[in-house]
């Protein structure tokens, strides 16, 4: 380039003209395919030197000359602050050679118009100023794009600052500042505030290199949100900048606002979440002598105003909630929040520092958040069992009212953050069934339970709401499967010398194929009610077995006063005959025989809270359990000795040996004996002296070869087939 510059100091004069273009053009080609060195005591004479020669050429070559440098991939290796003369000069050169040429093309087209001859227009090309401007945005990006440089930020922001200090380079502020803006967002936000920020003078930037920094580090602050220690990094980081520009109140204000999460104070859960950090900012304004209440004065500094405002409606908002909280008008949403972090160990200290620094320590009392966290207890625990009561226990009922209550119920769960403390107070005194409701919620999961309720609860005669009806024709829960017992009694005769047992419900292993076992009235029962008063079953009772029972209509006050005392009573006499042993054979059948194997321990773990106060005894559960689950094999072992031995002796023909001779059966036949002799007469107690001969007579069955035999006892066809085979 120092050659150049000779060349066009003492050559040019003197070359001819039609040559002077292709001299300025090969410098052109030159300056495209020149190395620049990253070495400011070589780029600079460098520099110098190029400057000179685009002062000796003409105006349109300096636009090229610029274009080919900052294209050049080498030219990277030059400082930005070095090249400020050059750039400047070759803009303003660019200037006076673009609005040469949009004088000549005015120029032009008047004389076209003046000749009557229409000017010839060329495709509007880009305007030589964009493309430097374009052209400088690259290279400058370009320079900083390397994340291995050395003091990378801090000489970037350097740089950039230079050149938009430069009048003659403003009219490359667009350009410019989207370099910047794109060369910002290669660095991470948390870098970015916590390290390179220090390192800047504020004071110094440029306006416009400050907006572009500020809306950067207003972005950057949301890195710093997520956590309440990062949260008060920040603000450390803030307080230990070493100016009071504007731009640190600013990312101050961000840093509250964005923490908090609203602008009007609604969402107490981030008020609370960023408690230390703003009542630091409270203790700053204290220390200052500046007032945080209504009625004070504002800051004095402008930059401050905006977070003393936002302090000033933080700290009313505490204010409000602490004065709510003690007169009970505050809202569950906002009082199951404070009662959560009150009584809370790791944040119990937070709460009492934010209302020490909002100056209302005295305010809210230990006994006070005691009293509400029971009042908001108790009143959960009461919508949840009201909600029980309808949903499960009023489903299968005809109860009045309870539209109406179940609305109310949705309509509270709906509005559960924004109902006031005070109005659930008493608000449903007036329910009937409120004293029974913690009873009938702790039985929601026995199906036994519910079963009982259903039955009582479809007849206003069984719970003694209607005097008219009479004694006789109540029909309790066991009378109810004696009317399905009266349903066959018309049915084939069992054999006279192989008695069968009563019928029970369909065995767990049967397919629903599968008929009942004949029946054979024990004596002198009829189709009477075993529990009941002797009256012989009418035809209405059939009916209503048959066709689905008619429910009748109860009040609120029925339920209260009739169905749930009855109910309770028969309950607690239940739990007595299962606690004592002395439930029947037949009651078992007909209440725990449709209870699944794996459920009855389920039923037996509600059933011991009855008489036990909510205490559980594990002992009893475990023996209950054992006691019925023998029972339910007893219970589906004696249709299938029936069946067998009636199967026997259908197809003697087919054993080459005498049945009476054969061990199995005579376990059968004693077995059977005994379940028909003494079925009636035996309780839940005896379930442990006739379960293991009938367990030892069923070993070594698996649970297919059961069902195969339950099938084909009941295989009229099949067993015709086998008895028709010669061979």
């Amino acid at each position: 380039l120092k050659a150049l510059a000779e060349l066009a100091d003492e050559i040019l004069p003197m070359t001819p003209a039609d040559i002077v273009p292709i001299v300025w053009d090969a410098v052109r080609a030159k300056l495209a395919a020149l190395h620049w060195s990253f070495l400011p005591q070589r780029s600079i004479p460098d520099l110098s030197n190029l400057l000179s020669i685009a002062k000796r050429a003409p105006a349109d070559m300096v636009y090229t000359y610029i274009l080919s440098c900052l294209r050049n991939v080498s030219f990277t290796n030059v400082v930005p602050e070095h090249a400020i003369e050059l750039l400047d000069f070759c803009t303003q050169k660019t200037i006076e050679a673009s609005m040469l040429a949009q004088e000549q093309a005015a120029a032009d087209v008047a004389a076209a118009a003046s000749g009557g001859k229409k000017a010839k227009t060329k495709a509007k090309q880009e305007s030589h100023l964009v493309e430097l401007g374009r052209a400088l945005q690259v290279w400058f990006v370009n320079i900083y794009n390397d994340d291995k440089r050395q003091n990378r930020f801090k000489d970037m922001m350097d740089s950039i600052d230079a050149l938009f200090k430069v009048p003659g380079l403003e009219i490359h502020e667009h350009f410019l500042s989207a370099a910047l803006s794109s060369l910002l967002q290669l660095f991470s936000d948390r870098k970015i505030l916590a390290k390179h920020l220090t390192k800047l003078s504020l004071d110094s930037l440029h306006p416009r290199v400050l907006a572009i920094l500020q809306d950067r580090c207003k972005r950057a602050v949301r890195g710093f949100i997520d956590s309440e220690s990062l949260q008060l990094q920040l603000y450390n980081i803030l307080s230990g900048l070493k100016t009071n520009h504007v731009l640190k109140s600013i990312l101050e204000f961000e840093l509250l606002r964005l923490s908090c999460d609203s602008s009007d104070m609604s969402d107490l859960r981030g008020l609370f979440r960023s408690s230390q950090l703003w009542s630091r900012f409270l203790e700053h304004f204290a220390r200052q002598h500046v007032s945080i209440a209504d009625g004070a004065a504002p800051p004095t500094d402008p930059a401050l105003v905006p977070i003393w405002e936002w302090l000033l409606n933080a700290k009313r908002r505490i204010i409000d909630l602490v004065v709510c909280v003690n007169d009970e008008t505050c809202v569950l949403g906002d009082l199951e929040l404070l009662i959560h972090m009150y009584f809370d160990k790791a944040e119990h200290k937070r709460i009492v520092d934010l209302l020490r620094a909002c100056d209302i320590s005295g305010m809210l009392s230990q006994e006070t958040m005691e009293t509400r966290r029971q009042q908001v207890r108790e009143f959960s625990v009461l919508v949840d069992r009201l909600q029980c009561f309808v949903n499960i226990f009023c489903s299968s009922l005809r109860v009045t009212g309870v539209s109406g209550l179940r609305s109310s119920l949705i309509d509270i769960r709906n509005r559960w953050a924004s109902l006031s403390l005070e109005s659930t107070k008493g608000r449903f005194d007036h329910i009937e069934v409120l004293p029974s409701l913690k009873w009938l919620y702790d039985l929601r999961a026995s199906e036994l339970f519910l079963a009982k309720w259903k039955h009582l609860g479809a007849r206003k005669s069984r719970i003694g709401a209607e005097a008219s009806q009479s004694a006789g024709n109540d029909v309790s829960l066991f009378e109810s499967g004696e009317i399905i017992r009266a349903l066959f009694d018309d049915e084939e005769e069992g054999s006279a010398d192989i008695p069968a047992p009563p019928p029970m419900p369909p065995l767990p292993t049967s397919r629903g194929t599968a008929r009942p076992a004949p029946a054979t009235p024990s004596a002198g029962s009829g189709a009477t009610s075993a529990v009941g008063t002797g009256t012989p079953l009418d035809e209405q009772q059939v009916q209503d077995v048959l066709m689905g029972e008619r429910i009748d209509e109860l009040s609120m006050a029925q339920v209260a006063d009739h169905l749930i005392p009855t109910a309770e009573a028969e309950w607690r006499s239940f739990y007595e005959r299962v606690h004592t042993g002395e439930m029947g054979f037949a009651e078992l059948s007909l209440t725990w025989g449709s209870v699944p194997f794996e459920r009855v321990k389920q039923e037996v773990a509600v059933l011991c809270y009855t008489n036990t106060e909510g205490q559980r005894d594990r002992e009893w559960v475990r023996e209950r359990v054992e006691l019925l689950q023998n029972f339910k094999l007893l219970d589906g072992h004696r249709r299938r000795t029936s069946h067998l031995i009636a199967l026997f002796v259908t197809i003697r023909a087919l054993f080459s040996a005498d049945l009476e001779q054969d061990p199995l059966y005579l376990s059968l036949l004693s077995c059977n004996k005994t379940f028909v002799n003494e079925w009636d007469t035996q309780t839940l107690t005896g379930t442990t002296l006739f379960i293991e001969p009938v367990r030892r007579i069923f070993d070594g069955f698996s649970e297919h070869h059961l069902s195969l035999l339950d099938e084909l006892c009941t295989s009229e066809d099949l067993i015709k087939w086998f008895l028709a085979q010669h061979d």
